[in-house]
């Protein structure tokens, strides 16, 4: 098997020959200090992973990892910086789709660990015949219990909405292209999964709200598939990177809700649905817990919370096949 290669961007030469060090064995490993160089790597080179900084000069480093979406999608993202700045997590998870938000400093073990890990995940995306997509296969739904997609069919999005505020101007801003349903506490989506599993929630919560958060992170790791948007009031930095280490938040939008954003953030998560649908190995992207095998990866952030415990699927990693075949069965409606 090739050695794992990587791409470390950071404007800091010093941060670079420490990553160098912790990355000597085993691995290709290419560094640059300069973001604009990265982009011509990546359309030069194919990269498992692509660690990047936030503060860089003449590019961010959500900046850098959304044109590493778009131009090697395979490449697993993650964004390492020493800055707690709300809207750049925000930033990292709306634009470059990051798989982990790591801090400097960083401890070397677990640093390693989280690219390791990260690598695995490239390389079951990118090659799910491999032999190492076990969770691939299980997860793939029978032929035959799979709906055709209709024309015209509306996907079906469950509105989470505690302060009964959300959902009714949800209703008169986009149930045109989408089909609501209504839960008013998070407590309540279990219930509503095991009997009608949807692939998109939108999801109002308080951020501060530990609970809530621990809800969160429980729904994923019992249904991996389950893109979130989460609607917040604030945004603490600390609950957000829990939030998309640990719960795998696959959009943030802050209130007033912007509906035209939001609109487009459903649109992602619908395609989202369809290419996992083709491959679904691609949920080892939305893992919220570390892949079997592989040691807990990032520590929690000072002032976060520690996450749940696991919890476990139920029957295994084939009961999802079930919930798949439900979903792409009947989360849309004529």
């Amino acid at each position: 098997m090739n050695k794992p290669s990587l791409l470390f961007v950071d404007d800091e030469p010093s941060i670079l020959v420490a990553l160098r060090v912790v990355f000597r064995t085993g691995y290709d490993v290419v560094t640059t200090t300069d973001a604009h160089q990265a982009v011509e790597l990546l359309k030069q080179k194919r990269f498992d992973v692509i660690v990047s900084d936030q503060r860089m000069p003449e590019m961010t480093g959500v900046q850098l990892l959304r044109h590493a979406c778009e131009l090697s999608p395979d490449t697993t993202r993650i964004l390492l910086t020493g800055y707690s700045d709300a809207d750049a997590i925000v930033g990292a998870i709306n634009e470059g789709e990051v798989y982990r938000y790591a801090q400097k400093p960083w401890d070397n073990a677990t640093l390693k660990a989280l690219v390791d890990e990260a690598v695995v995940v490239a390389r079951r995306v990118r090659e799910p015949e491999s032999g190492v997509g076990e969770l691939a296969e299980a997860l793939a739904p029978p032929e035959q219990e799979v709906a055709a997609p209709v024309a015209g069919d509306r996907e079906v999005v469950l509105v989470v909405d505690p302060k009964s505020a959300l959902y009714p101007r949800a209703r008169h801003e986009i149930a045109a292209d989408f089909e609501l349903v209504a839960a008013a506490r998070l407590d309540e989506v279990f219930k509503f999964m095991d009997r009608s599993p949807v692939g998109i929630m939108i999801c109002a919560f308080d951020v501060q709200n530990e609970a809530d958060c621990r809800f969160l992170q429980a729904l994923k790791q019992q249904y991996p598939h389950l893109l979130v948007i989460a609607v917040c009031d604030s945004m603490d930095s600390a609950r957000l990177i829990e939030l998309i280490n640990r719960a795998k938040i696959f959009r943030f939008v802050k209130n007033p809700v912007p509906w035209a954003l939001l609109g487009r953030y459903l649109g992602s998560a619908v395609s989202h649905l369809r290419e996992l649908k083709q491959n679904p190995a691609l949920l080892y992207r939305q893992a919220a817990d570390p892949l079997p095998g592989v040691a807990a990866l990032v520590a929690p952030a000072a002032g976060a919370p520690a996450a749940p415990a696991a919890v476990p699927l139920a029957g295994g990693a084939r009961s999802l096949s079930g919930y798949f075949a439900k979903m792409f069965g009947f989360s849309k409606r004529r």
